[in-house]
């Protein structure tokens, strides 16, 4: 679901209620099949790779915010890398991540984020 823009005292539909419920619990999925670049269009959503060969997820600066989030799996048999493009990406463990491993990366600037997986 895309971010919604909501004012003071504007008054929701049911729809857009039963739409941002919904997104608490299932989050939109865009499943990939080969490396990838994140847009800014990813905040919020699950990034899936389904590969059999090795590929990787591009991180980019000025695309999100301090504080925006996505979640990456792998759920491929090739393993699929975060790397950082002009972004820098930190974590304690790994940013290869073999099938099944997935996690979330969070967003402390525009230009830097941590991978917690």
């Amino acid at each position: 679901m895309a971010l919604q823009t909501f004012t003071a005292g504007q008054v929701l539909t049911a729809a857009q209620q039963n739409a941002l419920q919904s997104n608490d619990y299932n989050q939109t999925v865009s499943t990939k099949t080969v490396s990838y670049v994140l847009t800014a269009a990813d905040k919020g959503t699950r990034v899936a790779m389904n590969s059999a060969s090795a590929t990787t997820i591009t991180v980019n600066t000025s695309l999100f915010a301090a504080g925006d989030t996505l979640w990456i799996q792998n759920i491929g048999a090739g393993t699929c890398t975060i790397t950082a493009g002009t972004a820098t990406v930190t974590t304690s463990g790994s940013l290869a991540l073999a099938q099944w491993g997935g996690g979330s990366l969070f967003f402390t600037s525009p230009s830097a984020a941590i991978f917690f997986s």
